[in-house]
């Protein structure tokens, strides 16, 4: 339980510290732009509570109660919120897959989410992650992850499973196939394609390597960002005539430095974080 409770709470700190610093960060731009951030009215009060609902990551909740944001930061952050729920389930999610019978239990919970996804409105991105994150947590608790990650296994069944769910993706999505099938195949593409990637990391140059690991190490933070510097949010600091090539370059240029500079802020509020949280553990 103590290992459990040091690594949820390791887990939250550092959610919560990129996802507070980079909304703040953001807030405050648009506030410079002349964006109305807050005000004192009864907008003003829905905007507050708007506001503290993104900070909460619970942005995905506007999607599924299909409720528009009246507030400029949330964009994309509906996978904070999928992240957090996964985290807070995940203790439960090792007990049931570990059982003698944790492939039946896995199955029916790729089951419900498969269900769930086709019954509920908004938000429907987040069962893709949740079934994915389940896969890997089975496979994590019952030792089968290095057969994943083994790139000298063989990997025939792999390659030919990536072929197989693109060229499905492809027709689903030029109509030939009912698009409802991609929906019933989310729990195997992990299965298929980390260990083709996994194979692909082992060939690619060190200098690659290097800068991936580099930016894994920020992406968080990229992600959170990227949003706000890109399209309608480019025009806020560009010419909108600037070519789309040059837009994803300077918006990309732009988010990475200040995901870099937030990461490590945010790494030196989680670092005091967790030494208050698990004093004395």
């Amino acid at each position: 339980m103590k290992i459990l409770a040091h690594f949820s709470s390791k887990r939250f700190t550092r959610i919560y510290s990129s996802l507070i610093l980079c909304l703040i960060v953001i807030l405050t731009i648009h506030a410079l732009l002349g964006k109305k951030v807050m005000e004192m009215s009864h907008a003003g009060h829905i905007k507050a509570q708007h506001t503290l609902f993104h900070f909460m990551g619970m942005s995905a909740v506007f999607e599924m109660l299909e409720v528009d944001s009246e507030v400029t930061i949330g964009s994309g952050l509906w996978f904070i919120t999928a992240i957090i729920m996964l985290f807070l389930i995940f203790p439960l999610l090792q007990k049931v897959f570990r059982h003698p019978r944790g492939l039946v239990h896995m199955v029916l919970f790729v089951a419900l989410c498969t269900m769930l996804n086709f019954v509920t409105y908004g938000g429907q991105a987040m069962w893709n992650v949740i079934i994915s994150f389940a896969v890997g947590v089975y496979c994590g608790v019952n030792g089968y992850t290095t057969r994943l990650t083994d790139t000298g296994a063989r990997l025939v069944v792999p390659l030919f499973g990536c072929v197989g769910l693109l060229t499905v993706a492809v027709l689903c999505t030029a109509h030939v196939l009912p698009t409802s099938i991609r929906s019933l195949l989310f729990a195997f593409y992990p299965l298929a394609f980390v260990p083709v990637l996994f194979a692909v990391a082992q060939k690619l140059p060190r200098p690659v390597l290097v800068a991936g690991s580099v930016f894994a190490g920020l992406s968080y933070e990229f992600y959170i960002l990227h949003f706000y510097f890109l399209n309608d949010g480019f025009k806020d600091f560009f010419l909108a005539s600037t070519p789309l090539y040059g837009q994803a370059i300077i918006a990309f240029v732009i988010t990475a430095v200040l995901a870099y500079v937030i990461s490590k802020g945010a790494a030196r509020f989680k670092q005091m974080a967790d030494n208050y949280l698990l004093v004395g553990r």
